[in-house]
């Protein structure tokens, strides 16, 4: 996942036209194409039975920083 594209969910359009939903929310694995929503985890379509560790983030001067209490 190190390596997976942060993008967004495919909406309906046009013929050589891409629109996203969700922009920026979803991480997809680069090698399987499976995607997984930022925030949960949770697979986008096996959200019950299909999840990747995810963490609370911060910035701190332009640096990204994983919460750990």
């Amino acid at each position: 996942m190190g390596l997976g594209a942060l993008t967004g969910t495919f909406l309906p359009s046009q013929y050589a036209e891409f629109r996203y939903g969700r922009e920026s929310e979803i991480i997809r694995c680069p090698w399987h194409r499976w995607e997984f929503d930022s925030a949960t985890g949770k697979s986008l379509h096996d959200p019950d039975g299909c999840r990747v560790a995810s963490y609370e983030l911060r910035v701190e001067g332009g640096d990204v920083m994983i919460v750990v209490e």
